[in-house]
């Protein structure tokens, strides 16, 4: 018998979706947010505040605030 865990918590058929969709979307919000800021210094990364707003895979949005020719250039960086 195979026996597998996921964030220490068995999988089990009736979670196994939920548990992988939610490693997808944490690591899909990570690599947003590490994309978005990678191309800002430091200093403009701390006038910034980048949100992923969503749910599910199917469901995200991504808003950036901050001054305007910040947000143009992770808006730029993004599309």
């Amino acid at each position: 018998m195979i026996k597998m865990t996921i964030n220490g918590k068995p999988a089990t058929s009736s979670n196994i979706k939920t548990e992988f969709d939610k490693m997808i979307l944490e690591g899909v919000i990570e690599i947003t947010k590490n994309a978005a800021t990678s191309i800002l210094t430091l200093e403009e990364q701390s006038q910034i505040t980048i949100d992923v707003e969503g749910n599910s895979l199917d469901n995200l949005s991504l808003k950036v605030s901050g001054p305007d020719e910040l947000v143009d250039k992770v808006s730029a960086a993004l599309s």
